[in-house]
């Protein structure tokens, strides 16, 4: 999880492509000439959306099934450098942890740590959620689908920064404030996540990074993944860029 905050302001730089096909279809080999016909209608239209959308690189996997059919990579991972993208360019993989930390919280919930519509407060601990009420509780089900009320925005902190980052406890003790009542309306909420990342800790007793890594990134083989990028795989970063943001 390289990086820490990339929303919709930041440019889109990695792109998974997926088709749905009938399952006999997809045990199929895919021919060079079905390849070479993908190839032709999506690499103008890729070049059409990167000039469109002002998106200096990116990379893309067709898949098909369990098989990756189709790869490329376009455009520039430093603009500056002039650096292509390559296949192994490595990009800030930004609100896909998400994902990651909704997963392992639905794992937890599997185990019967907690049920969806349970009130969180009675698992933070020392933690107090700033507006609650006893009548409108913040549940783990408001959370996972952004209808907590608490805000969208946080305070991002950069991996090479002079001061490391809070511990999540520390951070949370600031930030949980409801914005509105829950279920008022459907917020896209990164305080949210965090206090997930939190709960995944208290349920779990592991750090959020070793059980994100041990649950989700190791099983499945995602070797370029990470909260920190080894020394290889900072020469393969693409430099994330801002929409609008003077060169």
């Amino acid at each position: 999880m390289l990086g820490s905050k990339t929303l919709s302001s930041l440019l889109i730089t990695a792109i998974i492509v997926w088709i749905a096909v009938p399952a006999a279809a997809a045990q199929e080999e895919t021919s060079s000439a079905e390849v070479q016909r993908l190839s032709q209608t999506l690499v103008p239209e890729i070049h059409r959306v990167m000039t469109e959308g002002r998106i200096p690189s990116c990379t893309i996997a067709l898949v098909r099934g369990d098989k990756v059919v189709w790869t490329g990579a376009y455009g520039f991972a430093n603009l500056w450098a002039k650096t292509p993208a390559r296949l192994e360019t490595v990009y800030l993989i930004g609100s896909t942890f998400k994902t990651m930390s909704a997963f392992g919280l639905l794992e937890l919930m599997e185990q019967g740590k907690f049920k969806l519509d349970d009130a969180v407060a009675p698992f933070l601990g020392d933690l107090k959620i700033q507006g609650e009420t006893p009548d409108r509780p913040v549940t783990f089900r408001h959370l996972l689908t952004h209808t907590s009320g608490l805000p969208a925005d946080f305070g991002p902190y950069l991996i090479w920064a002079d001061a490391s980052p809070p511990s999540l406890a520390a951070y949370l003790e600031k930030a949980l404030k409801l914005k509105n009542p829950p279920l008022t309306k459907v917020e896209y909420s990164n305080i949210g996540f965090t206090l997930i990342a939190h709960l995944i800790e208290k349920l779990s007793g592991q750090p959020f990074r070793s059980y994100i890594l041990s649950h989700i990134v190791e099983p499945v083989e995602m070797t370029d993944t990470g909260f920190i990028p080894r020394p290889d795989m900072v020469e393969r970063l693409a430099m994330p860029y801002i929409v609008g943001a003077k060169s």
